[in-house]
């Protein structure tokens, strides 16, 4: 696990989620692996890494979603 890293994945439905690879905790390897997400119902169809993204207040906020509105 590269802890510099996120983990994006995306389900069959079009949904996307995005991990900080430091909340998934190293398994030994006795383990039979760790659950990131439950996809009931859906299917995982891809995974990728990507670099953490830097928040930016000017930028992005939870209020506009990265959008102008003015």
């Amino acid at each position: 696990v590269d802890e510099t890293m996120d983990l994006m994945a995306l389900t069959s439905s079009g949904k996307m989620i995005r991990v900080d690879m430091q909340s998934i905790r190293k398994a030994g390897r006795n383990t039979s692996g760790v659950i990131v997400v439950n996809v009931e119902n859906d299917e995982v169809v891809s995974i990728a890494k990507c670099p953490k993204e830097e928040n930016d207040e000017d930028e992005l906020s939870d209020e506009n979603f990265g959008l102008d509105l003015q």
